[in-house]
């Protein structure tokens, strides 16, 4: 869509992951309850930096999607988070995070990959990106315009595989 939520659908779908490993089925996290969840950051425009999310994550953890559901603005997810917030923190606190550590090299990242599960990612978008026809993304490196987070979910012998949150029209599936 047009809102500026990649980090808290890359991050939600870590803790979507990682929960269908310890429970044994999958359910939605709540993308609102991370963007909203601003209170010390100072940081209220649309978009969100990778670290804030995790500290957000660490400290309070998520809600499923149907106790806070949307893909809201962040005044929006603002107002929905702290109108809610006393009678959903014991839920959310419940899927925190303990800790969370910044990826370096390429090997730390395949191990990590390898041994922990998907990964999230920040990468530079620039105007004019596409996939060209084997799906590999590609950009003139001229013309950064934003940024953009996405799910590392593995590998192959040339390419990271992602998965982005432009849903399944996107890429091959979703995937990238």
């Amino acid at each position: 869509g047009t809102k500026q939520t990649c980090v808290a659908f890359a991050l939600s779908e870590i803790i979507e992951y990682h929960n269908k490993t310890d429970v044994g089925e999958y359910q939605k996290f709540s993308t609102d309850f991370i963007y909203g969840c601003r209170d010390e950051m100072g940081y209220k425009e649309e978009g969100m930096y990778i670290r804030d999310a995790l500290k957000v994550v660490q400290k309070y953890g998520d809600v499923l999607y149907e106790v806070l559901p949307g893909n809201s603005s962040v005044i929006n997810a603002i107002q929905k988070v702290t109108a809610n917030f006393n009678s959903i923190k014991e839920d959310a606190y419940e899927n925190r995070i303990s800790t969370y550590y910044k990826i370096k090299t390429i090997d730390e990242l395949k191990y990590s990959l390898y041994t922990l599960g998907p990964a999230i990612c920040g990468m530079k978008w620039y105007d004019k990106s596409y996939l060209n026809k084997d799906k590999i993304y590609t950009y003139d490196k001229n013309n950064q315009c934003s940024g953009h987070a996405v799910m590392i979910v593995g590998w192959d012998k040339d390419n990271w595989i992602i998965q982005n949150s432009w849903g399944h029209l996107w890429g091959d599936k979703g995937l990238d």
